[in-house]
């Protein structure tokens, strides 16, 4: 069991402080918006924390390529003579710079895991040029893929459940781009964190919907939701971007005082990609079976800490579809469905800094806007700590 020391001291993100805050750093930069959470439960939990602004081979490994960054996300932690070194939500120290470079290709991922016999989806690279891999799945009879790039993250640019001829045509209209074509699979697709090369944490990804309870009409459920998602930091930039479905469910014929069943799902858009935003905390309901798949992964690619996107299809097995070497975690921390909380990030740093004894602190404020101000504007500083920009009760 890992602890959960600094949720119980978390700040109430419900005070505009802290909400805006992480909601701005999520919808400008993840590296940011992890710094800031991973920071902060570090504060709590009494450790000490310097924003470096050069890169140092040592604790980068060289990976980051960067002689310098040009924003506060790569910082050291410290207890005591112990101390760690992270960029954005991982420590660096901890991963393999093999391992980091072979995950920005998800077809070198996939042909790695599939070696392993690990199974991932029927699929690989296709280019304008070159798509050998739609002729090879229509061979074996698969008629549904979904195409992505081979390099990009956030469920940017995915196709989903579309034809062969859509995906050649797809790719055609891309001739600068590779992509990664494979078979359609309809599953539960969750997200897993690991710490320590194991199972840690994970949600389920859906597309957008609410759920009914048997006497709300759906037009409530649906503004019930929106004020939910205004008032969570993880979500909130896009639901003021997104300020109502309620066109869609029009389009749909589904009329506002439809009453959804009890646990009836009502799905709020005709995009297929599930999103980490609409994602429910499954963590205690995940399978042995998985978290033993999870271990197989860290254990073939030599990973500390990631992310592994997959599709559970039950007694068939699960299907890896990819995997983040530096992963976001906002939406983890801010469930839609469970109490908001700083676990994965205390795991991150107990990983990191076993032997730190807590003394914690409860963070009244944390100027971190500020403290990326200052970060931008005075240059000549090396560094920054995070203690001058916070304030204890």
């Amino acid at each position: 069991m890992r602890k959960d020391v600094a949720s119980k001291a978390m700040p109430d993100f419900r005070k505009p402080a802290f909400r805006d805050t992480l909601a701005l750093l999520v919808d400008k930069h993840l590296d940011l918006a992890s710094a800031y959470l991973t920071t902060l439960t570090a504060l709590t939990l009494g450790l000490e924390c310097e924003f470096i602004r050069a890169a140092d081979g040592s604790a980068d490994q060289g990976f980051t390529g960067l002689k310098e960054f040009p924003l506060p996300v790569f910082y050291k932690v410290s207890s005591g003579p112990e101390s760690d070194y992270f960029w954005g939500s991982v420590s660096t120290t901890r991963w393999d710079p093999k391992m980091a470079m072979l995950t920005r290709s998800k077809v070198m991922t996939r042909n790695t895991l599939a070696a392993a016999g690990i199974q991932t989806a029927f699929g690989g690279l296709a280019t304008a040029k070159k798509m050998v891999v739609l002729d090879e799945m229509a061979k074996v009879g698969i008629s549904r893929v979904l195409v992505k790039p081979n390099h990009g993250s956030r469920a940017r640019g995915i196709m989903a459940n579309i034809t062969l001829a859509e995906a050649r045509a797809h790719i055609e209209a891309h001739p600068d781009e590779q992509f990664v074509a494979e078979q359609y699979i309809v599953g539960t697709e969750y997200r897993i964190f690991t710490v320590g090369g194991d199972f840690c944490e994970c949600y389920a990804k859906l597309r957008d919907h609410v759920v009914g309870n048997g006497r709300k009409p759906v037009a409530q459920l649906l503004k019930e939701k929106m004020l939910s998602q205004l008032s969570n930091p993880d979500s909130r930039a896009h639901a003021k971007r997104n300020k109502s479905k309620a066109q869609y469910l029009v389009d749909a014929g589904m009329p506002p005082d439809y009453v959804p069943k009890l646990g009836e799902f009502v799905w709020l858009t005709d995009d297929l990609i599930p999103k980490s935003r609409n994602g429910l905390y499954e963590a205690p309901q995940v399978s042995d079976q998985i978290k033993q798949l999870t271990r197989e992964i860290c254990t073939c690619l030599n990973a500390d800490s990631v992310a592994i996107d997959l599709i559970d299809r039950g007694e068939e097995g699960s299907y890896i579809l990819e995997i983040n070497a530096k992963p976001g975690y906002s939406g983890m921390c801010f469930p839609a469905n469970a109490p908001w909380n700083l676990r994965l990030p205390e795991a991150m740093l107990r990983n990191s800094l076993p032997n730190h004894k807590d003394n914690v602190r409860r963070v009244k404020s944390y100027n971190f806007l500020k403290l990326l101000e200052a970060y931008r504007s005075q240059s000549n500083i090396p560094s920054f700590f995070a203690k001058d920009f916070v304030e204890f009760e």
